[in-house]
């Protein structure tokens, strides 16, 4: 506990040390910039400009905002007991208003190739904002490729988010109010005072009450990525007209697992532990949370949020800004983003091999930023979807209604013993005693091996191996159970009326069946149709085969099952 409270009475003081600690005056407000035009990206969804906020009356303003800000602080949408100083006046956290932007060779002299950037592209014009900077000043005023931008980072949050600046007809510049709500940033614009809310793009105090930022997509990967994705693209520069100890984290081990979050009082979850860093996706409405204790395992997840189609990606070697005194030297927590999976109305489905992300259905190679590398579809980019880095309390904190991302019920069955990797629901086509679904997990019940072949209607080469597998299931139906799963529809090979027109032209005997869980692919490395999976009666997997077997290699594999 007394190690506890020193270190947030020593953060408490390291974060007001940002004002007191150059000699010189703060930053003045920018001027407005005018006749600006902000053209967002057409295939991203964007929030509504604007919530129907429930106001409050009869507070009086946060303690000190008064004699600080010009605000309209009759007009607010949140209880003015929710926020709290966090140290540093108005601005003490001076926000960057004219950025000055270095080439990635200077800035390799004093960024590390792991350490963390912010990213942001405007029509592949992208630019890289270092968290050493940010870390610091947490806002930067921008205007890229013609479009007004706000870059954001709550450190206490780790939360990067970026903004369209022009709302109604008007750019706005913020600022840093030196208050937080739910420990995350508020921010203020210089033109209305008016208080927002980082965490949603949302003003909740003052004469805009209810406006809503359009969010651009944004990332927070290694320099080294942004580097190999954009040699022309440009950084940051630490010649920010303030004195700073750029690369040092004035947050040592403020990210380690059980610790408390600061001056956090919102909603709790055990979800997930508080400082479990997550990737937030949002998808309209809907709202699901991707942590990164599964990201750094999985690389890559499949799934489908508010009937969208997403991939969410993960890699290795991006530094903790929020861990080690110096941020070069933080622990490896990687790096995570977001996109649609549907190019030019094809549905791709993404997998890992040998460190590299690459689609299933072309074998086409993907890199973090959504960007095709090689193969047939080189040069192509996945539509970004809204995303961002989260600290789990402060994404619940604000999206309470969030899902969270789980590894499928099953994948470790616990009391039974079973070490299935990956559990899925199959619609049964025929066999199993008439039932219309199962679990894969039933097929290990009896205590034998287990082979899975994945196969589709229209594949000619699955057409020729049905036979072998109605060999192999009258030989050894006693000895191992033999399912065929239908993945026609994944791989655009037909769709279930095919399926069945083959197993009725072959008069197929063994069980058959479906499944509508795509992930299934890639947990189990289908790359291909047809794949066999051979499992051990334990649920362990013995071998995975892309291709076509003689009835002699089936012999082979089915004698080293266990």
């Amino acid at each position: 506990m007394k190690k506890q409270f020193l270190f947030f009475f020593l953060l408490f003081f390291s974060t007001a040390a940002c004002t007191s600690a150059v000699t010189g005056d703060l930053p003045e407000a920018a001027p407005v910039t005018e006749d600006l035009q902000t053209t967002s990206p057409d295939e991203v969804e964007t929030e509504p400009m604007t919530s129907t906020p429930v106001l409050i009356e009869g507070e009086n303003p946060p303690a000190g905002a008064a004699s600080e800000f010009s605000t309209d602080f009759s007009i607010h949408s949140v209880s003015y007991t929710e926020i709290m100083s966090g140290g540093p006046p108005k601005d003490g956290i001076p926000p960057i208003d004219n950025p000055v932007f270095t080439s990635i060779g200077e800035a390799l002299t004093w960024l590390a190739l792991t350490e963390p950037v912010v990213v942001v592209d405007v029509d592949g014009i992208a630019r890289a904002y270092p968290i050493q900077i940010m870390t610091w000043h947490e806002i930067v005023n921008d205007e890229i490729n013609g479009v007004p931008i706000t870059t954001t980072f709550c450190p206490l949050c780790n939360s990067t988010l970026a903004f369209e600046r022009e709302l109604d007809g008007v750019v706005y510049d913020f600022g840093t109010s030196g208050r937080l709500r739910n420990s995350n940033l508020i921010m203020y614009d210089r033109q209305t005072e008016s208080w927002w809310q980082q965490a949603s793009g949302e003003a909740i105090v003052g004469s805009l009450t209810g406006k809503v930022l359009t969010r651009y997509p944004s990332a927070m990967t290694s320099f080294e990525a942004f580097s190999q994705r954009y040699p022309e693209g440009l950084v940051l520069s630490r010649e920010t007209g303030f004195l700073r100890s750029y690369g040092q984290n004035p947050y040592t081990g403020y990210d380690t697992p059980g610790s408390e979050p600061f001056l956090y009082f919102g909603e709790t979850s055990n979800a997930l532990d508080a400082m479990e860093r997550v990737l937030a996706v949002e998808v309209g409405s809907a709202a699901k949370a991707y942590p990164f204790s599964i990201l750094s395992t999985e690389q890559v997840i499949n799934d489908t949020l508010a009937e969208q189609e997403i991939a969410v990606f993960w890699q290795a070697g991006t530094n903790s800004a929020l861990g080690a005194s110096q941020i070069a030297s933080g622990a490896d927590v990687g790096a995570a983003a977001a996109y649609q999976r549907t190019l030019d109305g094809q549905v791709l489905t993404f997998a890992v091999k040998d460190g590299q992300i690459f689609d299933m259905e072309t074998g086409t190679v993907w890199d973090i930023h959504g960007y095709a590398t090689a193969g047939a579809l080189q040069g192509e980019r996945l539509t970004p979807v809204i995303s961002a880095n989260h600290f789990w309390f402060s994404w619940f904190g604000f999206r309470p209604d969030t899902a969270v991302y789980q590894l499928a019920s099953g994948s470790d069955t616990g009391e039974s013993g079973l070490s299935l990797k990956y559990n899925f629901a199959i619609e049964v086509y025929q066999g199993f005693d008439g039932a219309q679904n199962i679990q894969a997990s039933q097929l290990f019940t009896d205590g034998r091996p287990v082979v899975i072949n994945f196969w589709a209607g229209l594949c000619p080469i699955c057409v020729i191996e049905m036979d072998e597998l109605q060999t192999v299931y009258d030989t050894y139906q006693n000895d191992i159970q033999l399912v065929a799963i239908d993945i026609g529809p994944f791989v655009r090979l037909g769709d279930k009326e095919d399926a069945l027109a083959l197993i009725e032209e072959k008069s197929l005997t063994f069980p058959a069946g479906t499944t509508q869980d795509v992930e299934v692919m890639r947990q189990y490395t289908v790359l291909g149709t047809p794949t066999t999976v051979f499992f051990n009666a334990d649920g362990s997997i013995s071998e995975v085969y892309t291709g076509l077997l003689s009835l002699e290699q089936f012999n082979a594999k089915i004698a080293a099952l266990k």
